[in-house]
């Protein structure tokens, strides 16, 4: 409205308060802009914040299940490995 009112008046667009006003006005549209882009980016950031947790759960309960495996192949070789030595020591009795 300042500009059309600039252009109406010439004169007006002269003085100092003027251009001043405008210039705020200006300045405060370019901030809005950037605010604008910024919550934009900051919706973006927190999906993908929520994509990282929910990959990181995935991860945790995946190496919760990993951990519990190694623990049983370990076991399972423990147990092997002792018969193996039951079998060799019956082996050297016979």
């Amino acid at each position: 409205m300042l500009e059309s009112y600039i252009q109406l008046d010439p004169k007006a667009g002269e003085k100092s308060d003027v251009q001043y006003l405008l210039s705020l006005f200006r300045e405060a549209e370019q901030l809005r802009t950037k605010i604008e882009k910024l919550r934009t980016k900051n919706i973006a950031l927190q999906k993908e914040r929520t994509k990282l947790k929910n990959d990181t759960s995935t991860l945790n309960e995946a190496k919760k299940r990993l951990t519990a495996d190694n623990q049983n192949l370990r076991d399972m070789i423990d147990r092997l490995k002792l018969l193996d030595v039951q079998l060799e020591e019956r082996r050297k009795m016979f």
